[in-house]
């Protein structure tokens, strides 16, 4: 299926709801940016339940075309209710992405000691044209750069696990992300080009103040989230 026709199909669902899609939304932008401004406290809460309240809210855009009975504030119940399973997934996440993340860590502490010398003379005004660049900077920056390619790459294969979430609710952290891997293979430039798609409507919400995004954010999720069940038909 093309991405016009699952843009299609979303449209079509949304229709008779924007409404209330873009009054969740905006709820749900203004908790969350909201709570972050409470001292060490906001921080700590949207760390712990930033994941299942984002779960919450895409669970109510799509009860919300699916005409089932959902309020405005549903999305905070609805993720506090799946916080242990938002966390079982996050620590197999934690998991697959452990080494990489220590070696991109490690990449970045190569770049920066061996920098320390030319930002030490660019300090003292004694950086010249002649100061010798150790190799192990651009060992250290090209290791970074795929390092981190990769783990965006796997975080691109991970990101059905909300939908799935939805779909296998009996099942376990460990299924959710091999099964959102799976369906994800041979995929990953296909979803980069979904998202790519929308950038022109992205710009055209940020010219209107930024209130576009309170209809475009829904209409993504909505729309990835027909991307997904074209790539798992079988889902109910």
């Amino acid at each position: 299926m093309s991405f016009s026709e699952i843009k299609h199909i979303a449209l079509n669902n949304i229709k008779g709801h924007w409404s209330k899609l873009a009054l969740i939304t905006l709820l749900y932008l203004v908790f969350s940016i909201g709570i972050n401004f409470i001292p060490i406290a906001g921080f700590i809460f949207m760390f712990i339940f930033s994941t299942p309240i984002t779960y919450g809210y895409i669970l109510s855009l799509l009860k919300i075309i699916n005409n089932e009975d959902v309020s405005v504030i549903d999305f905070l119940v609805l993720g506090f209710k799946k916080t242990g399973k938002a966390w079982r997934i996050i620590g197999n996440l934690f998991v697959r992405l452990f080494i990489p993340i220590l070696i991109l860590f490690g990449f970045a502490l190569l770049v920066t000691y061996n920098t320390l010398p030319i930002l030490e003379a660019l300090k003292n005004h004694t950086l010249t044209l002649n100061i010798e660049i150790s190799p192990l900077i651009y060992v250290g920056f090209l290791g970074y750069i795929i390092t981190a390619i990769y783990i965006v790459y796997k975080f691109l294969s991970y990101s059905l696990c909300y939908f799935l979430m939805r779909d296998y609710p009996e099942e376990n952290g460990s299924f959710i992300v091999k099964k959102s891997a799976e369906l994800m293979k041979g995929n990953i430039f296909r979803i980069i080009g979904f998202f790519i798609s929308f950038i022109g409507w992205f710009f055209i919400s940020i010219f209107s103040f930024g209130l576009g995004l309170i209809f475009l954010i829904p209409y993504i999720y909505i729309a990835f989230y027909y991307f997904y069940k074209n790539l798992s038909p079988e889902t109910t």
